[in-house]
């Protein structure tokens, strides 16, 4: 688990997303909309569940 966690830190920091504060000064920091979460969105579907969807070469039901 902790190869994965260096991965997709290492994936979020490749498309330059940057920790700016915590959860708790949210409303300080964030605003909404500076922030583009689609390639993150897309990287994650196409190398963590893409591969699980039926119709792909891991789909063993034939369906």
């Amino acid at each position: 688990m902790h190869g994965l966690a260096d991965k997709w830190t290492g994936i979020v920091e490749e498309l330059g997303y940057t920790d700016d504060g915590g959860l708790t000064e949210l409303d300080e920091w964030y605003e909404p909309g500076s922030i583009d979460f689609r390639p993150l969105g897309e990287r994650l579907f196409t190398e963590a569940a893409e591969q699980h969807r039926p119709g792909t070469a891991m789909d063993t039901n034939g369906g």
